[in-house]
C-alpha cells in the first residue's frame, strides 16, 4: 500500500481541482492567524491538524468520472480571468482607483495590520488609557496581503490585496461553474450585474436620485439592504469576497465529510454572512444529502459517521471555537436587538428587493429546496440587528442572495433550452432594471477617477469614549487571557 493510499480518505467523495485550490486559499489566513495570535502550544498543533486536514483533501481522487471543461470552456475562464480581474480594478481594492467611503475604515485596518506587532493589543490608545484595548475583527481576508506588507511595503501590501481578491472571486466563479455542471460567460455578466430593483425603491422614496449617476442607490431603504454583488465588491470585498467562496463551496460538496472544516473558515473571514451560511450548511447536512434508499434510522447514522471525521470536530471545531473566543468581545458585537422595522417600509423592501426574482424562479425552481432555505431567510433577516448600523441586515443575506443568483443562471439556461421567451423576457428585464445599481457603481468609480478624487485616505478607528466596532477590551477576555500569544 503507497503512502498516498494510506493518508487519504477513502470513504470521501472527489474532490475537483478548484476545490484544493479553494481550500488552500481559505485556510492560508487561518494558518497565520493561529501562527501570530495564538499561543504556540496551542497555536502550532492546530497548524499540523489543518496541514493533516489539506493533504487528506488534496489526495483525494479528483472529478474524473464526472464532467471536465474542455478547451473552449479553459478559454472561456481565461477570459472570465481577465474580466475578474478588471472588475477587481475598478472595485478600489489596491488603491488603483477612487475607492468608497468603507475604504477609508478598510485601508486603516490594513495599515494597522501591516505596522503593529501580532497580536494588535494597545496598553494606551486615545481616550481608552488604563485598559489594554485589542485589535478584534473578522479581518483574516487582509492577513496574506499584511505578510507581504510587512516583508517588502505597504504600497506591495495594498497592490497583492487585489491580486487576492481576484483569485478568490476567479475561484468562487469557477465554483459557481462547477455547481452549475457547465461553463458560460453570461454566468460572469449575470453575477457583476444582480441587484435588486433599487431604482424602484428609491423613486417610491422620493429619494432625489439621478439616473445613471454617482448616487449609491441602496440607500433608499433607511436601514435595510440587499447589496448587490459588485456593491460588496466595492465596499465591503473582505467580507464579500470569502463569503461567496465559502458558501460555493458548502453548494458543492458531495458529502458531509468537511462541512464543518469549510464552514469554520468563515467566522474569521466573513463573520456575518457566516451566520447567514447556517440554514445553508444545515440543509446541506440533513436534506441534501439523504438517501432515500435507507430508512431514518440509518440516515441519521450515517449522517454522524459523516459529520464526526476529524476534519469536521478536530479541525473545524478548535477554528470555530478559537475564532469566536477571539471575537466574543468586539465591542459593537455585545448590540444585539429586535430591529424595529415599519411594516410598509418593510413590505416595500421585499417588493423590490426580491419579490419578483421568487416569483419568477418558482416555475422553475419549485421542487429546490434551496430556493425556499434563501426566500425564507431573506424575509426573516430585516428583523435582526446586531451591532451598529444595518450591517447584520447587508452582510447576512450575502449567502442567500448567491443561491437566488444560482437560480437565475439555472432559470437562464432553462427557458433557452425549453424556448420559453416569455419568461427569460421577463428575467432579462428585472436583470435590466436591476443592473442600474451596479452601473452606478461603475459611474462613481469613473468619474471620481478621472477628475483626480481617489479618496485614499484612512478613517480613524477609535473615537469616542467607548470603542466602536474594531476593538474590544483585552483584559475581559478569555482568549487574551488564556489563549493569546506573547508579543
Amino acid at each position: 500500500m503507497q503512502y498516498r493510499d494510506i493518508i487519504k480518505d477513502q470513504k470521501a467523495a472527489p474532490v475537483s481541482f478548484t476545490q484544493k485550490a479553494a481550500y488552500l486559499y481559505l485556510a492560508l489566513p487561518i494558518v497565520i492567524f493561529f501562527i501570530f495570535w495564538v499561543k504556540p502550544i496551542y497555536g502550532m498543533p492546530t497548524v499540523m491538524l489543518i496541514f493533516a486536514a489539506l493533504t487528506r483533501i488534496l489526495c483525494r481522487d479528483g472529478m474524473a468520472k464526472g464532467r471536465k471543461p474542455d478547451k473552449e470552456e479553459y478559454k472561456k475562464l481565461a477570459v472570465c480571468l481577465f474580466l475578474i480581474c478588471i472588475w477587481v480594478y475598478f472595485s478600489g481594492i489596491g488603491r488603483f482607483v477612487f475607492q468608497n467611503p468603507d475604504h477609508l475604515y478598510r485601508n486603516a485596518m490594513f495599515r494597522i495590520l501591516v505596522d503593529q506587532h501580532w497580536p494588535v493589543i494597545y496598553e494606551r490608545l486615545g481616550a481608552y488609557s488604563g485598559r489594554p484595548l485589542a485589535l478584534i475583527y473578522y479581518f483574516a481576508f487582509w492577513l496574506p496581503a499584511a505578510v507581504v506588507g510587512k516583508l517588502f511595503t505597504i504600497e506591495a501590501g495594498f497592490t497583492f490585496q487585489a491580486v487576492w481578491a481576484a483569485a478568490g472571486v476567479f475561484l468562487a466563479f469557477c465554483l459557481f461553474c462547477e455547481f452549475r455542471g457547465r461553463v458560460r460567460m453570461r454566468y460572469l455578466a449575470i453575477f457583476v450585474i444582480f441587484s435588486g430593483l433599487d431604482i424602484i425603491g428609491a423613486d417610491v422614496m422620493d429619494m432625489g436620485f439621478e439616473l445613471f449617476s454617482k448616487d449609491h442607490l441602496e440607500w433608499w431603504g433607511v436601514g435595510l439592504q440587499y447589496s448587490s454583488f459588485t456593491t460588496q465588491l466595492f465596499w465591503v470585498f473582505n467580507q464579500a469576497v470569502p463569503a461567496w467562496l465559502i458558501t460555493a463551496m458548502i453548494l458543492v460538496q458531495k458529502d458531509r465529510r468537511t462541512l464543518v472544516f469549510i464552514y469554520s473558515f468563515a467566522i474569521l473571514s466573513c463573520t456575518f454572512p457566516a451566520v447567514g451560511m447556517l440554514p445553508v450548511l444545515a440543509y446541506q447536512a440533513i436534506v441534501c444529502a439523504y438517501d432515500h434508499a435507507l430508512d431514518w434510522k440509518k440516515n441519521i447514522l450515517k449522517l454522524i459517521q459523516e459529520i464526526c471525521t476529524w476534519e469536521n470536530v478536530a479541525c473545524g471545531g478548535i477554528i470555530g471555537i478559537v475564532c469566536y473566543l477571539f471575537l466574543r468581545n468586539n465591542s459593537s458585537g455585545q448590540v444585539q436587538e429586535m430591529a424595529g422595522i415599519e411594516i410598509t417600509a418593510y413590505l416595500l423592501f421585499l417588493f423590490c428587493e426580491v419579490f419578483f426574482y421568487f416569483l419568477l424562479l418558482f416555475k422553475y425552481c419549485a421542487k429546490c429546496g434551496l430556493y425556499y432555505v434563501s426566500m425564507l431567510s431573506l424575509v426573516l433577516i430585516p428583523f435582526v440587528g446586531v451591532g451598529t448600523g444595518g450591517d447584520f441586515c447587508m452582510r447576512v443575506s450575502m449567502p442567500a442572495l448567491l443561491i437566488v443568483y444560482l437560480y437565475v443562471t439555472q432559470m437562464f439556461d432553462q427557458c433557452l433550452e425549453k424556448k420559453d421567451y416569455l419568461m427569460l423576457a421577463a428575467l432579462v428585464l428585472v436583470l435590466a432594471v436591476g443592473s442600474i445599481t451596479p452601473v452606478h457603481e461603475f459611474t462613481r468609480t469613473i468619474e471620481n477617477t478621472q477628475s483626480g478624487n481617489l479618496n485614499h485616505g484612512e478613517a480613524v478607528l477609535y473615537r469616542g469614549k467607548l470603542p466602536n466596532n474594531f476593538f474590544g477590551y483585552a483584559d475581559r477576555s478569555f482568549f487574551f487571557k488564556y489563549l493569546v500569544s506573547d508579543r
